[in-house]
């Protein structure tokens, strides 16, 4: 049983730094679409002409902070056949 257990949290422990990478790359996204937005108040500035604004962006915008969903223990459990 305390094998189970230490195999459980290990898990446990292997999703939590899967999540902190994701974590990480949601930043960096978000810092890319920061600099973006930037450099389109800049240009906008700019124009002699007022552009149309942009009313949506090739790629979907991540949501700051993400919620992440709460780990199901349950499956997790159920994955590791406990």
């Amino acid at each position: 049983m305390d094998e189970r257990v230490f195999e459980v949290d290990e898990r446990v422990f292997e999703v939590d730094e899967r999540v902190s990478e994701v974590d990480e790359r949601v930043s960096e996204v978000d810092e890319r679409v920061f600099e973006v937005d930037e450099r389109v108040s800049e240009v906008d500035e700019s124009s002699p002409h007022s552009p149309l604004p942009i009313t949506h962006y090739p790629f979907p915008i991540p949501q700051s902070p993400v919620p992440h969903p709460p780990i199901c223990f349950s499956k997790i459990f159920s994955t590791l056949g406990l």
